[in-house]
């Protein structure tokens, strides 16, 4: 069967573009010519092992959905101000930086460390979550994080679906955590050491 190896620079051409899957593809590189789809709202790039990681994703200004795998998690996504839905997967050797924040129109946010602890998602769960006024599902998962549950997140009272799954949270769980967000319906805490 053939394969995709390349993306061709006349993708550029379609100016009018919103969505933009190329998961499993086996390209290496975007091309240059993606920096001109003003109104790509949704890219998708699942599974591609990036030799280095287009930093051109982080100036799609009208993104409203990014997914990605094997790829640490970028200061630039705070450029991203548009995103609602993002995902990635098997983040290695990070921390979340503060920075993903300033994305406020989040619904949807789903972190998932490589399932190897030395080198997994680290660090603490940031108190700047809070900033994420709209965030519906938040999905943290396979980390080695330090510290416990930050009360900051009491106060995303639209948030329906909690999952913290196998992060090596510890402490004590805050208590007016549940109260504060009656609103859930899903929650996930397993594999921690509360």
């Amino acid at each position: 069967a053939n394969e995709i190896d390349a993306l061709p620079e006349q993708l550029g051409n379609l100016s009018e573009l919103r969505m933009l899957n190329i998961s499993d593809a086996k390209i290496e590189s975007l091309p240059f010519s993606l920096l001109s789809f003003p109104n790509l709202e949704y890219l998708q790039m699942q599974s591609i092992a990036f030799t280095t990681f287009p930093s051109e994703v982080f100036q799609l200004v009208s993104l409203k959905e990014l997914g990605y795998l094997y790829q640490p998690i970028s200061p630039l996504l705070g450029n991203l101000i548009n995103l609602e839905s993002l995902t990635l997967g098997h983040v290695s050797e990070t921390t979340i930086p503060v920075e993903l924040f300033n994305c406020v129109k989040l619904k949807y946010l789903a972190i998932d460390g490589l399932c190897v602890p030395s080198y997994t998602l680290k660090g603490s769960i940031p108190s700047e979550i809070s900033r994420l006024k709209d965030l519906e599902t938040l999905r943290l998962s396979n980390a080695e994080f330090t510290g416990g549950i930050p009360e900051s997140l009491s106060e995303l009272s639209k948030m329906t679906r909690l999952f913290l799954r196998t992060c090596n949270i510890g402490g004590e769980f805050p208590s007016d955590l549940l109260v504060k967000m009656s609103g859930l319906k899903q929650v996930s805490l397993e594999n921690n050491g509360f």
